[in-house]
């Protein structure tokens, strides 16, 4: 994409939510960070706008872009009452291309899953009808501009294949467990289960391998708490319970105004972190506490 600087106002640009990949898109507490970051810095990276393309339903009158990426950003921006901000637009790029270029950007990105990855790739084959190779060669320029940020490598056709195999052939409990970045939904584990083609098989195998099940088939339980949650005293495989985190995750608050300017950043982030763990719906996520304390930490760089 050949991208120009613009300014428009944020009622004249259409959001499509269904053009995003991220599944892990954060809300609430997360988008309010982000707000707060914009506000006290400024935009540092602008969403991205392509012409709204002939025959896309559902656009509002008025409006004379659509969003193709940068959408936590936008609905930051939405929490200020931004009126009219700077965006990145490419005033030749197709729909598909914005798409393209938002999957690849996001290919070289840390905190974004791989299950996210793979919607995209799907959305691609799905909606436009491209194969693994087309989609290769689409994202092939703007995935090599990331790599060479971020130290990854452009994915392959074959890669995208076992993307787009995975996301249409896995068993509906193994590709849940995958989107919420179980520790065992590696892509060898997920092709490994997927060479069986029916789901119920697939299931049965997936729950052993992750640990959810024994071998006959029972549920595998989850060792209750022992020792003193309080100190943290007692045996070595104690598993604090919510309320106890939850209480940890208060008393951290307490004293994060007293800790160095540089740490309080990351000491909230893992505050998040450990409410998101354990079950808060308003907490921040890990992938969306890494973006944005990586945006704090640009800004210092560029101030």
């Amino acid at each position: 994409m050949s991208l120009e600087n613009v300014k428009a106002k944020l009622s004249e640009v259409h959001v499509d939510r269904s053009l995003n990949p991220r599944v892990d898109y954060g809300k609430g507490a997360s988008i309010e960070r982000l707000a707060e970051s914009i506000k006290r810095v400024g935009l540092l990276h602008p969403p991205t706008l392509v012409n709204i393309p002939k025959g896309m339903k559902g656009v509002p009158a008025g409006t004379k872009y659509v969003l193709v990426a940068g959408f936590r950003r936008f609905d930051a921006l939405g929490m200020l009452k931004t009126v009219e901000t700077d965006f990145r637009f490419d005033p030749v790029a197709s729909l598909e291309d914005g798409l393209a270029a938002n999957i690849a950007e996001n290919i070289g990105r840390k905190n974004v899953s791989r299950f996210e990855i793979a919607a995209g790739f799907d959305k691609m084959h799905r909606q436009f009808g491209w194969s693994a190779e087309k989609i290769a060669e689409r994202v092939k320029g703007d995935a090599s501009e990331s790599a060479s940020e971020s130290g990854t490598q452009p994915m392959s056709k074959e890669n995208i294949g076992n993307y787009l195999r995975l996301m249409a052939d896995l068993c509906p409990r193994a590709k849940d467990d995958w989107s919420k970045n179980h520790p065992k939904a590696s892509i060898r584990n997920l092709l490994q289960i997927v060479t069986q083609k029916d789901h119920a098989l697939q299931e049965k195998e997936w729950l052993v391998m992750s640990g959810q099940a024994s071998l006959n088939g029972e549920a595998a339980g989850i060792p209750a708490p022992t020792g003193d949650e309080k100190s943290g005293k007692g045996g070595s495989k104690a598993r604090p319970s919510r309320e106890a985190v939850l209480k940890q995750c208060v008393e951290l608050g307490d004293e994060l105004e007293d800790a160095p300017k540089p740490l309080r950043g990351w000491i909230g982030g893992a505050i998040e972190a450990l409410k998101w763990a354990a079950g808060e719906d308003d907490a921040m996520s890990p992938m969306d506490s890494y973006e944005d304390l990586t945006h704090l930490d640009s800004d210092k760089k560029t101030s």
